[in-house]
């Protein structure tokens, strides 16, 4: 098995001695570990070069991408992945850190299950201040809904298959953000043998200023609006129609933190297109609350969706239960 740890990074020579400190501390080390500047200005790739010269023992590829943009790096890394049935690839950013046995956890994992082409984790989040919070999710819960819901796919928080990866459609480049829940979608559509990896998360992303990922909604409105109707685009064409309900309400939870940051035309724009894409004016109705609520509380959206939007449980397991009471 060999499995191929991806970073791309861009003016991070602050912090990228840190994240690689963390992989060369890996009970069991990746195979191979590709690091793409895309175009820094700074020391980054004189950090990355000295790493590599300290750790001769590893395979380190250092390339370049002068062209902007995580996710054409991480294209370019993905070229010179092989094809191989148990070539595996973790993406990593290059501001967060692995504990010292993550590889080997889900090496142990694939090894235990070789069917997996899809291995999925939990991760915690740590501020400049040291306050931390696990992002858990439940492994029994359909994965397109808690993909749309609560983005468990994201970046550092699965290792999957060359061959996945490659049957999902590898990184949009067109999307400069979202473009991990954009792909995570495609992923979980494509996963044939996900496998849920328990026990306590051994990737910690740190959170700060300079973080990759923004903090505001409506500073990149028409970005955010663009993943989610290519998400559309790819539900539709995969007849999901449930899941296609789901990401509706998650429409509707965008317009709600769009309201929340004072961007209203956005906000009312993208709610209307919600609405009007339900069969049913009760849906509609569910999507209003789950509006209402992150509106008012900045949370919740998923896991009131997830209640109120799962299908109807089969008439013959109530007959079943209720002959059993």
């Amino acid at each position: 098995m060999e499995i191929t740890v991806i970073i791309p990074v861009r003016d991070r020579a602050r912090l990228l001695p840190r994240t690689l400190e963390s992989i060369a501390a890996q009970t069991r080390r990746p195979d191979r570990l590709i690091i793409v500047d895309n175009g820094s200005t700074d020391d980054t790739p004189v950090k990355a070069r000295e790493f590599m010269t300290a750790h001769p023992e590893m395979r380190i590829d250092i390339i370049s991408e002068p062209e902007p943009g995580a996710a054409r790096a991480r294209n370019a890394a993905l070229r010179l992945v092989g094809t191989e049935p148990e070539s595996y690839v973790m993406h990593f950013d290059s501001d967060d850190i692995m504990l010292p046995q993550h590889i080997e956890r889900v090496v142990k994992a694939l090894e235990n299950r070789p069917d997996t082409d899809l291995l999925y984790f939990d991760v915690t989040m740590r501020d400049s201040d040291g306050w931390t919070q696990p992002k858990t999710c439940d492994g029994d819960a359909p994965l397109v809904r808690n993909h749309i819901f609560h983005c468990v796919l994201s970046t550092t928080r699965y290792a999957a298959s060359a061959d996945l990866l490659r049957r999902a459609g590898w990184w949009n480049e067109s999307l400069p953000r979202w473009n991990d829940y954009e792909l995570g979608l495609r992923i979980a559509l494509a996963a044939e043998h996900p496998t849920k990896l328990t026990g306590e998360p051994m990737v910690v992303i740190l959170t700060h200023d300079d973080s990759i990922t923004g903090t505001s909604y409506s500073a990149d409105a028409p970005v955010l609006i663009e993943a989610l109707d290519t998400m559309r685009r790819a539900l539709a064409e995969a007849g999901r129609k449930q899941d296609l309900r789901y990401l509706h309400a998650r429409r509707a939870i965008v317009a709600a933190l769009f309201a929340r940051e004072g961007d209203r035309d956005n906000s009312r724009a993208l709610l209307a297109d919600a609405l009007r894409a339900v069969p049913t004016v009760k849906d509609a109705l569910k999507l209003r609350l789950i509006y209402t609520t992150v509106r008012l509380l900045g949370r919740g959206g998923g896991t009131l969706g997830a209640m109120l939007l799962a299908p109807p449980k089969p008439r013959h397991a109530t007959r079943l239960r209720k002959e059993r009471e």
